[in-house]
């Protein structure tokens, strides 16, 4: 129970800000993209709209590539360094509990 009751504080004052933390760092990477598009944009011998407009179209696709891959790295990253690797288990039957799960459990 004691066990329990410290864990259940530990997610609540460690685990919901680290989770908003791995959800936000990605975010740097594409700041840093966005802002190199635009510097690399803004020297094409265009019209002030015709360099608006490429940009516009190419920022989703420079956000939407450059965010999930850092946040595929971070990810794969706090496996390695947090969880660890997960040793080889018995693969349980069909409808009984068990497996790689519980590990988890403590």
């Amino acid at each position: 129970r004691q066990y329990n009751l410290a864990q259940d504080r530990l997610r609540v004052w460690l685990g919901i800000h680290w989770l908003m933390l791995l959800h936000s760092l990605p975010l740097i990477p594409v700041i840093f993209a966005l802002e190199w598009l635009y510097a690399a944009v803004s020297t094409l011998s265009l019209t002030d709209n015709g360099k608006y407009y490429l940009f516009c179209a190419i920022l989703p696709w420079v956000y939407h590539h450059v965010f999930h891959t850092a946040f595929f790295l971070l990810v794969v990253l706090q496996k390695r360094l947090i969880v660890g690797p997960l040793g080889p288990g018995a693969t349980p039957r069909i409808g009984e509990p068990g497996g790689q799960w519980e590990a988890f459990r403590y």
